[in-house]
């Protein structure tokens, strides 16, 4: 009735499909190089967003954003994401250990690293994420009638944002 880890593994094995990072490998086990093979990773954000976000903040929202340390994301200007690059270093990542392998070197992926590269905060203020409203809060119908239903079916930031300007 049930399948055994095992049965599973040798199907994977026989059908040619990579096994889940934990039958595929134990913690000793490095994470080979794969040379690129032309494929892209699917990314479903629209990164020029943020750039539109960025640049319409009011002095005020950016002189806070300063003020808790991310100050250098004002001056991201990234309206693409190198789709062909990110399915490399996705395919190349080792989440288990934390590290990328490039063929010719390993990078180790560490709070301090990220901070370096991106100059974002690694410390003292913290940051809470906001809980999600539900579907059936109250406040969430009352703001959602103030569109038309056309825009909720494919509610984008951007969508959101014209609707409103067209409404002042």
């Amino acid at each position: 009735m049930f399948e055994t880890n095992k049965s599973i593994k040798e199907k994977k094995e026989k059908s040619g499909a990579k096994p889940k990072r934990s039958l595929r490998k134990d913690k000793t086990e490095e994470q080979p190089y794969y040379d690129y093979d032309g494929r892209k990773i699917n990314i479903r954000c629209a990164v020029n967003n943020l750039t539109y976000y960025i640049e319409n903040l009011s002095k005020e929202q950016k002189k806070v954003v300063r003020e808790i340390g991310f100050g250098s994301i004002l001056s991201i200007n990234l309206h693409s994401v190198p789709r062909k690059f990110g399915y490399l270093l996705v395919i190349n990542f080792d989440a288990e250990n934390d590290v990328i392998n490039t063929g010719d070197e390993k990078i180790k992926i560490t709070t301090d690293l990220i901070q370096k590269v991106f100059q974002i905060p690694n410390g003292k203020i913290k940051i809470e994420e906001k809980i999600r409203p539900k579907e059936s809060d109250l406040i969430i119908k009352l703001w959602r009638g103030q569109f038309n239903t056309e825009l909720l079916k494919r509610m984008y930031t951007a969508n959101v944002i014209r609707d409103l300007k067209r409404k002042k």
